[in-house]
């Protein structure tokens, strides 16, 4: 225990925390049962780092082993809740392993699975935790077998290298390379270590008489500079190697390197022209990336020269700003090495930010870092560990339909991490999911009506509509017949009336092809009844007829006005009643004539059938007073965090004092209210209800009652 606080530098008087993590890792190694426990290694593999002590603890109880012993409550308990909220991130990262070989062969595959865990890392310290226990676990790997040793191997170069790489993180992405080359090519990674061992010592005591001799040249010039050696990593020589032709080591010319930094881009010029006065350059071996920088922002001079005994040496002149923005700073670095520009944009930005804050801050400080991992798609996994992509929202049935259409087609319901879920569900990064179909393919039209969330995409609404387009024409024409039928039954409008309305606002010559239209769902039932309310307001808004003395009163009423819910309408009054202003009065919506107005109490009004009632409309004599109307609706909408905010919003740009409001949330994601609300009398309720039933989300708009008050 004593070693492992000395290997640590725990203070246990100043860091009572972090000795504690340590001592619970230290126990866990004595117990019998647990197994193979790594966190000690993991945490001296980030402690040279300069990682913060949030990290070091989350390291040191990160071990999947010891996940029975200290659940997430029990360490958030224990350590915090910062520490509990970093333990359960690396144990969710820590589920993704053992993936697919088939899946390590598709590049397309392997970006996906990059690009999730980047999405699912909330806290950069929780993947370096990762990233560094996958160090240790290549450490071990000899202890497996040879087709563990391959797979591990293969999963890191893949998948954890790259992820190191994007994040700057270059001590750790060269010994994640160097581990797995190692047991994915052992033969060429032991001769490249031969050649290399071979003459190592040679090559370094040449390497530092020239570093010698340039920092001599350069004190003469009176110019101050650092000067290293650059370490050559056996992945990326092979990897050169590869690139050029080369059958052997000693081929490449820049085994023999080193970097020059100075404070200024003026001294890195002047840096070159002492450098190729000195020593003669080799030709087609200068690179200007100072004037032109690489398209990932990268910038230096690289020049090769011919140094003593006739050897050539590599010279890279930089900044010191230069080289952090190398190091650290360049989002899209990843993109030149791995050749690879499949990122998502959103990605892309969130990455860079990521980056630029690496720059000038150190890994100790990630954790007062505001940095999260930002993307336009989802990143979810079908049972077999494919990684599949999808727009931000999409659905269980967009995920379907993403894998093939005719699953998509088959689509009955999900499992997603083992438990049932709605087909609307919303899908997160991360998740596994099922789809459970039928034998048959049996879309549903209402997956198409966009209010009812069944999908996102617009790519599998397309699918579902070219579905129905393939059906037989002629149970299209049924099924569009039945809809039909069905709706104008609802509004008690006869079919005859409202066809010329239909063909006219859809653009169609004959019945069938509405009828076609309906059935395949090219005209869906929103569309459908927004067409009819058009319809029934034109009805209302039109001129009233030669109207028979039998039907029309001429008495005093020439002159009223009459005021409607919706607003002024044109109106005539009834003979049968002979309705008089100041008393109470009740619509009626004629077919092609208007409004007449009768009487309440007319006898023909309170003999009206059923369907005939539906027809009656609150109307009321304009010169009243100001007055108002209490109308009571019910609403229902997908539930949304600024969703009343917005009602009550639309309600006091018309005037409405809001009486009373109700609302209640559903399981499956949807909110119903109650709103009872005062309209003056001059603002029509036709112009509040289009307000609110147009606000994003709302499902569902329906006014229970209405009544006048002075």
């Amino acid at each position: 225990m004593n070693a492992l606080l000395k290997a640590l530098e725990i203070d246990p008087k100043k860091q009572p925390l972090l000795a504690q993590a340590a001592a619970l890792a230290h126990e866990a190694l004595n117990l019998p049962q647990v197994g193979h426990v790594r966190s000690v290694e993991v945490a001296q593999v980030l402690h040279p780092l300069g990682v913060d002590e949030a990290t070091l603890i989350t390291a040191l109880l990160s071990d999947r082993t010891l996940e029975p012993l200290y659940s997430n409550e029990v360490i958030a308990e224990q350590f915090g809740e910062e520490i509990g909220r970093l333990l359960a991130g690396v144990r969710q990262l820590n589920q993704y392993r053992d993936f697919d070989p088939e899946l390590l062969q598709n590049e397309d595959q392997l970006e996906n699975l990059r690009q999730m865990l980047l999405v699912m890392t909330s806290d950069l310290r929780m993947l370096l935790v990762k990233l560094a226990y996958r160090i240790v676990r290549l450490r071990h790997l000899k202890e497996d077998p040879v087709d563990v040793q391959r797979h591990v191997a293969a999963e890191t170069l893949h998948i954890f290298a790259p992820l190191a790489n994007r994040l700057g993180l270059g001590q750790l992405k060269w010994e994640l390379e160097d581990l797995s080359f190692r047991y994915l090519q052992p033969e060429i990674y032991y001769r490249l270590a031969r050649e290399m061992a071979s003459k190592r010592s040679e090559r370094e005591a040449y390497v530092e008489a020239f570093k010698q001799q340039l920092k001599s040249l350069l004190e003469e010039a009176g110019i101050e500079a650092d000067i290293t050696g650059r370490p050559k990593h056996l992945y990326s020589i092979w990897k050169k190697m590869q690139r050029k032709g080369h059958a052997h080591v000693d081929e490449l010319n820049d085994l023999r390197a080193v970097r020059v930094f100075v404070d200024d881009v003026g001294t890195c010029y002047e840096v070159l022209g002492l450098v190729h006065t000195h020593w003669e350059p080799v030709p087609d071996e200068f690179d200007d990336y100072i004037a032109h920088p690489k398209e990932n922002g990268y910038q230096s001079l690289h020049t090769v020269v011919i140094g003593p005994n006739g050897k050539m040496v590599e010279i890279q002149i930089r900044t010191h700003a230069m080289h952090q923005h190398a190091e650290f700073g360049v989002a899209t670095h990843w993109r030149y090495k791995e050749g690879d520009a499949r990122i998502d944009e959103r990605l892309e930005q969130s990455l860079l930010a990521v980056r630029q804050h690496l720059e000038t801050a150190s890994l100790a400080d990630l954790g007062a870092l505001d940095v999260s991992v930002q993307s336009d798609r989802i990143y979810v996994l079908t049972p077999k560990g494919e990684v599949i992509h999808l727009p931000a929202g999409a659905t269980v049935l967009d995920f379907a339909y993403a894998i093939h259409t005719e699953l998509g087609h088959r689509t009955r319901g999900a499992l997603v991490n083992g438990r049932i879920v709605p087909l609307t569900y919303a899908l997160k990064n991360g998740e596994q999911v099922e789809v459970l179909t039928a034998r048959e393919p049996r879309p549903n039209r209402n997956w198409l009506n966009p209010s009812l969330g069944y999908t996102r995409s617009p790519r599998t609404r397309a699918k579902i509509r070219s579905w129905f387009n393939k059906q037989d024409r002629s149970l299209n024409i049924e099924q569009g017949r039945q809809l039909l039928h069905n709706t104008l039954q609802r509004l008690n409008v006869k079919r005859r009336e409202v066809l010329p309305h239909l063909l006219e606002r859809f653009r169609l010559k004959e019945e069938e092809s509405l009828l076609e239209q309906l059935g395949k769902g090219a005209i869906n039932e929103v569309q459908l009844a927004a067409a009819l309310q058009k319809w029934v307001i034109r009805q209302a808004e039109m001129p009233p007829a030669q109207a028979h003395t039998s039907d029309v009163a001429h008495n005093d009423t020439e002159g009223a006005q009459v005021v409607t819910a919706a607003g002024p309408l044109p109106w005539h009054a009834a003979k049968c009643c002979q309705p008089k202003p100041g008393e109470p009065i009740v619509g009626y919506v004629t077919r092609g004539s208007g409004i007449t107005v009768h009487a309440a109490t007319c006898p023909n009004i309170l003999n009206l059938s059923d369907s005939e009632r539906k027809r009656l409309i609150d109307v009321y004599w304009a010169n009243e007073g100001e007055g108002h109307l209490e109308v009571q609706l019910k609403i229902v909408a997908h539930a949304a965090d600024t969703l009343l905010m917005d009602l009550l919003a639309r309600c006091r740009e018309m005037d409405a004092q809001v009486k009373a409001i109700n609302s209640h949330t559903e399981a499956e994601g949807t909110v119903r209210i109650s709103l009872t609300v005062l309209l003056p009398q001059r603002r029509p309720l036709g112009l509040l209800l289009d307000r609110l039933e147009f606000l994003p989300g709302v499902i569902e708009l329906q006014v229970t009652r209405t009544r006048r008050q002075a």
